[in-house]
């Protein structure tokens, strides 16, 4: 096999690179004003507003490392992977990514209920934008997807676990998530 030059080296990493346009970006989370719906240090409570999601999931507390659901055992850990470029046309533009470390527990912990067939690796929370003029101030958007690598998902493989809609509860804050909400 007769490997590249070492002068067209840098051609073929260039080659090999996605471009930074098309994935989200590492960044630190922005602090949030009272009446920002996206997670913070502080773990805050949505209730939940679309289909089902009472019957299946029930509310959530989220927070930028951890999020349980009250009719589900255990939380999710979860790790900031990146945040979803801004682009105008992009329903999930400034979207958080957030890689869930302990899937397969977590997963585990709730097999034979309503969760998902698989553990899902990635957790995505975005703001419905008030463009919808059905929208709420202080809506979340979550997906739960199955994808190993985040940047192999494609809306046209069976990649989502979930779709839910959240409103964050503004009246309480809770200091932490020390275990499991236990279910009602």
């Amino acid at each position: 096999m007769k490997l590249p030059r070492l002068a067209m080296l840098p051609a073929v990493l260039a080659a090999l690179t996605i471009p930074a346009a098309s994935v989200a970006v590492p960044g630190p989370i922005q602090p949030s004003d009272g009446d920002d719906p996206m997670p913070t240090y502080a773990v805050r409570k949505y209730e939940p507003i679309s289909n089902r999601t009472e019957e299946t999931y029930g509310w959530m507390l989220l927070s930028d490392h951890s999020v349980a659901f009250s009719r589900l055992d255990s939380r999710m850990e979860l790790q900031l992977w990146g945040i979803e470029p801004d682009k105008p046309t992009d329903e999930l533009s400034g979207a958080q990514i957030y890689h869930v470390v302990n899937a397969k527990e977590f997963f585990e912990a709730n097999e034979g209920t309503a969760f998902c067939s698989n553990p899902a690796n990635w957790f995505i929370v975005s703001k419905v934008k008030n463009q919808y003029p059905y929208a709420v101030p202080g809506e979340v958007r979550i997906f739960l997807f199955y994808v190993d690598d985040i940047l192999q998902f494609s809306w046209n493989k069976p990649h989502v676990c979930t779709e839910m809609t959240y409103l964050i509860d503004t009246a309480k804050e809770y200091p932490s998530l020390t275990g499991a909400i236990p279910r009602r």
